[in-house]
């Protein structure tokens, strides 16, 4: 397979419909920057030929348009075989999604077919055999999961049963002569004919139509066997069913004899029972007033002691919630008080700072630069200047022409007068002459304008602070530091006074939690005081005194033992009558009714069978049923021959095919060995061997060059690990190319080999150019630039919006 052109709409960052074109027997190179989709063009290839249109999974759900709910398309045109294909796909997760497959005919793509029926055929171009329907979470790689290789992904080989079938038949052809091929095709065709390649019958198979023709006929005849047995079963039925309801009849009689002598012995029980009833709820009702007068004088007598301990237990709480009320006012003054002061002391130390006008430490230190400034320019202007001094003899009139002091000067004799300057120093003696005195070249101008802005500097810092003095401000400087100490800390004290974590704010705390106890206690004591007003109250209401209520017990005392007699007579009278009695009146009663309701079904049921078999009588035959079983033993004979024909073919298939097996037995080895050769063309000769895993062909070890025992991939360098796992690919890759091209793609997974590998890796493309198609995804186009005949094709900006 060959790829021409991927075309790609709302698909990741692509809103707007992209189309990349792609050459053989080149090296097409897709680069751009981070981000730019290059990454994306690989997934939608994968998306073409490998998830189904139909897929509503995550894989497809991620490459919507971000931020826009549109379908992805992606379009592929493709050569396979000697024909030219167009195979588009749009997802749409519902029902308009759909897949569609194009062959060029004279000039323009033809429809081939659409929806499943595409799904059903790609395997074909992926190097696979056509499958039967289509399951939408399926995902068959097949040759482009060798191939194909994502970012990050160069270790995750996929090499499925197809691909490794595809390579045996490749590796063992030596193995087959010309008479064992057409032993093995005359078989395979005797095979296919009733085998699927999965081990199953085939559907056209003479043995599956023939079992279906035998369970056909096995069910008739047991759907005549079954009625020919149902008849029987409903006569069987109506004989039961008649001396069924001949015996219920005769039981149901003499149950209801019994049942009426029970229900009289059970109506005079119950009248007892009601009059024992009444006897022990008037008993419970005397009772209970009993003990309510009783209750009333027991109440009475504690009534008084109990409202002389409430009244005490108040003026306990009283007299100490009064003492606890003046704590507390005492711990709040001095709260108050340490507050107080604490803010008195913050706002005087805050003024003692204001006063004391010292400038901030940024500003401290740029006064120190300054000063130090000012003397490093004053040396250096010492320096630059010439220095003469003059002391004459006599009185002089002199005239300075240049230096400092300058004009005309008086100078009296002996008196020194120093003259500074530069570069020059000239002055004239009148009646004697001029002198010119030159010095070093620096211009001492500037140094005295720079000294002068370091001046006009410091003057500026120093004018808010009122000195210019260096030493004051920084005495003033220190003396603020002190004070900011002592300030934090008084606010800290302040702060965790507010807190209430200061001593004299805990001892508020102590004293309000004092005060609440005793509240509560305050409270306690009047409510029970108030319960207690509520009782005599209750007390008062009562019309009888104590005399008048310990007569009306003595009446409810004597109505007790009258109650308690009159329930000992009806106890008695009850013990004439069977402990049982009342449980063999219910079963005899149940069992009675369910004689009943049993005749009744019983005699329905009679009447639906008899009906039943009316319906029934001729409707099965005994001749129909001889001879579905005649045709059923012919159609078993037809069976067995031919599925004794099927499974000798079976038996001879898979007899080849294990000879065939262990002649291409050495497959794995010389794959080893290919990816052996080519890894050691990439590393140097790194490895002396590399193993596969016989189940995926993926690296399980690599045996190292400089001797000891084979290591994991996992324990070598990355950049040899992507070397490793490109060398199984390439290997694959040889032998799948071998017959027909396919494209190999790699998507930037060569970022840990260096240079010198890199060249190595290049020239093995370079070898396999015409016999593989590549497309190579990279934002390092020059690694590439070794390669020679390569189309460049460009994706767009990183910052582009999707």
């Amino acid at each position: 397979m060959i790829l021409h052109a991927i075309e790609i709409e709302n698909f990741g960052r692509f809103v707007e419909p992209l189309r990349l074109g792609l050459e053989p027997g080149r090296l097409n190179l897709l680069t751009g920057p981070n981000g730019s989709g290059k990454s994306t063009v690989l997934a939608a290839l994968a998306a073409a030929f490998v998830i189904p249109h139909r897929s509503s999974s995550d894989d497809i759900e991620r490459w919507k348009p971000w931020g826009r709910d549109l379908a992805p398309r992606v379009a592929v045109e493709f050569t396979s075989g000697s024909e030219r294909y167009r195979l588009s796909k749009t997802f749409t997760f519902s029902s308009r999604a759909n897949a569609r497959l194009e062959r060029l005919e004279a000039g323009r793509f033809v429809p081939v077919c659409e929806a499943d029926v595409v799904e059903e055929r790609i395997p074909e171009f992926l190097g696979g055999r056509r499958r039967e329907g289509v399951d939408a979470r399926r995902r068959d790689w097949l040759i482009a999961g060798v191939l194909w290789a994502r970012q990050n992904g160069l270790a995750t080989l996929q090499a499925g049963s197809a691909v490794q079938d595809a390579v045996r038949a490749s590796l063992g052809a030596q193995a087959r002569g010309d008479g064992f091929n057409l032993i093995l095709r005359e078989v395979q065709r005797l095979y296919e004919a009733d085998w699927t390649p999965t081990g199953r019958l085939a559907r056209a198979s003479n043995v599956t139509m023939l079992s279906a023709a035998e369970v056909q006929l096995r069910q008739q005849v047991e759907d005549l066997q079954n009625e020919l047995r149902a008849l029987e079963d409903l006569r069987r039925e109506l004989h039961r069913l008649m001396e069924e309801a001949a015996s219920l009849d005769s039981l149901f009689s003499a149950r209801e004899g019994e049942l009426s002598e029970l229900a009289e012995q059970y109506k005079q029980m119950d009248q007892l029972l009601q009059q024992r009833k009444a006897c022990v709820n008037e008993r419970a009702g005397v009772e209970q007033e009993y003990k309510r007068l009783r209750l009333v004088l027991n109440t009475r007598s504690s009534h008084a002691s109990r409202v002389q301990a409430a009244g005490r237990k108040r003026e306990r709480a009283e007299t100490a919630l009064h003492r606890a009320r003046a704590r507390l006012q005492q711990a709040e003054e001095a709260s108050r008080a340490s507050r107080e002061r604490l803010a008195a002391e913050i706002v005087g130390l805050e003024k003692e700072i204001r006063d004391q006008n010292a400038p901030p430490p940024h500003a401290m230190a740029r006064l120190a630069d300054l000063a130090a400034e000012q003397d490093r320019w004053k040396v250096q202007l010492e320096s630059a200047l010439l220095h003469a001094e003059f002391v004459p003899e006599r009185d002089l009139r002199l005239e300075i022409l240049q230096g400092d002091p300058q004009g005309a000067l008086e100078v009296k004799a002996g008196e020194a007068l120093r003259i500074s300057g530069s570069p020059v120093i000239e002055l004239r003696v009148p009646g004697l002459g001029s002198l010119r005195l030159s010095g070093p070249a620096q211009s001492a101008e500037e140094i005295r304008a720079k000294l002068a802005q370091v001046l006009q500097d410091w003057e500026r810092g120093t004018a808010p602070y009122g000195t210019d003095s260096l030493k004051e401000l920084q005495r003033r400087r220190e003396k603020t530091d002190q004070l900011t100490l002592q300030l934090d800390r008084l606010r800290a004290e302040a702060s965790r006074h507010d807190a209430g974590q200061s001593e004299t704010a805990l001892a508020v705390r102590d004293a309000r939690a004092e005060v609440s106890q005793w509240e509560k206690t305050l409270r306690d004591a009047e409510s029970e005081l108030q319960q207690l007003e509520e009782e005599r109250r209750q007390f008062q209401s009562d019309p009888l005194d104590d005399a008048q209520v310990r007569a009306r017990m003595d009446e409810l005392a004597l109505r007790l033992r009258g109650v308690d007699q009159e329930l000992d007579r009806l106890t008695d009278q009850l013990k004439a009558f069977p402990a049982d009695l009342e449980r063999r009146f219910a079963d005899l009663k149940e069992e009675t009714e369910g004689l009943r309701d049993q005749l009744q079904r019983t005699t329905q049921e009679q009447t639906r069978v008899e009906l039943r078999l009316a319906a029934r009588q001729g409707s099965a035959s005994y001749s129909r049923l001889a001879e579905k079983e005649a045709e059923l033993e012919q159609t078993r004979r037809q069976l067995a021959e031919a599925e004794l024909r099927v499974n000798a073919n079976k038996l001879l298939y898979q007899t080849l095919q294990e000879v065939l097996r262990d002649a291409e037995g050495q497959i794995l080895p010389q794959l080893q060995q290919r990816a052996t050769a080519l890894y050691g063309c990439i590393a140097g000769g790194f490895a002396n061997s590399i193993t596969l895993d016989p189940g995926a062909w993926s690296p399980r070890e690599v045996q190292p060059a400089v001797g000891g025992d084979a290591v994991s991939p996992e324990r070598i360098s990355g950049g040899e690990q992507e070397q490793l796992h490109l060398a199984v690919r390439l290997a694959l890759a040889d032998i799948l190319t071998e017959n027909e091209p396919f494209p190999v793609v790699l998507d930037d997974v060569l970022l840990a080999t260096d240079a010198g590998r890199m060249e190595r890796i290049l020239e093995l493309i370079e070898e396999r150019k015409h016999r593989m198609q590549w497309l190579i995804l990279t934002c390092h186009p020059e690694r590439f630039e070794q390669l020679s005949d390569v189309k460049r094709i460009p994706v767009g900006s990183a910052d582009a919006a999707a």
